[in-house]
């Protein structure tokens, strides 16, 4: 629904993950370029240290220039430094629509350039770019016989590209074909579906 709020991490351990567990491993997810990775979203926290104590660092502040930054120690620490047992987030508007796209590339050059190319008119409407092998799409098929790939696989490299929306189904359909025809005239992508 438009205007939900939402944290827009998108992990594939997403069923199973803990806040805790995102926070203390960064992660990143599929949609980092628009919104950054954990620590990017994670406003404050409260962790309990090795020897027992609770630190209370739970702020809603986004600017906190008060001493030492022990948030952004303890995220990515990997539990380490202290397990985190709460945090506040930032939350964002989900988009009005999503629209995905499979391109085969000639070289990873050319996926740079593309990357240049949606980051350029999309701007922060480019919220997934992932880079993919021939080579790994082969092991996919391999073992997993029954997924179907949106091209074929004869190209070396692939990206999936996700662009999120504020307006409409239309207006991001629109934007994307702008993008990936662009991206067609100009040679490095290959083919696009």
């Amino acid at each position: 629904a438009r205007g939900r709020p939402a944290v827009p991490l998108s992990l594939a351990a997403e069923g199973s993950a803990t806040i805790g567990g995102v926070l203390s491993s960064n992660a990143g997810g599929t949609a980092v370029l628009r919104y950054g990775n954990a620590r990017a979203l994670c406003l404050g926290l409260e962790a309990v240290t090795p020897q027992g104590a609770i630190w209370h660092g739970l702020s809603t502040l986004r600017k906190d220039n008060t001493g030492y930054d022990l948030r952004d120690l303890l995220i990515g620490a990997e539990g380490t430094l202290g397990i985190i047992t709460a945090a506040s987030l930032m939350l964002y508007p989900q988009p009005a629509a999503r629209r995905t796209a499979w391109v085969a590339l000639a070289d990873v050059a050319a996926a740079v350039h593309l990357l240049a190319r949606a980051r350029d008119a999309l701007d922060a409407g480019l919220t997934g770019f992932e880079l993919i092998s021939r080579e790994c799409l082969h092991l996919v098929a391999r073992h997993f016989p029954a997924l179907r790939a949106p091209l074929p696989l004869d190209a070396p490299w692939y990206v999936l590209l996700e662009l999120s929306d504020s307006e409409d189904e239309t207006h991001a359909q629109a934007r994307l074909e702008a993008v990936l025809g662009a991206a067609l005239e100009a040679g490095g992508a290959l083919d696009c579906a």
